[in-house]
């Protein structure tokens, strides 16, 4: 497994079990209705993500997570309750 993929695990799953199902939607997340997660919007549902795990997140460098990107990071945090 390579280390992107541990984190991507490990980032979204430690709050995964905690997080509401409103907080798993990418648009109730999505505060400013910017099409993209912000780094303060995406420690709504993982607080302890801090802004170097969010930049590996953020495969294509735009400074928020794509809708795609939030939907990598969270089947594999589901992928690892499973």
């Amino acid at each position: 497994m390579n280390p992107k993929t541990i984190f991507l695990t490990l980032g979204f799953g430690l709050v995964a079990s905690a997080a509401h199902a409103e907080s798993d939607n990418f648009n109730a997340l999505d505060a400013d209705n910017s099409n993209g997660l912000s780094f303060a919007e995406a420690l709504a549902v993982a607080p302890n993500l801090t802004a170097l795990d969010f930049a590996k997140l953020d495969s294509d460098t735009s400074g928020e997570l794509s809708k795609a990107e939030f939907a990598q990071w969270k089947a594999a945090a589901e992928k690892k309750q499973n």
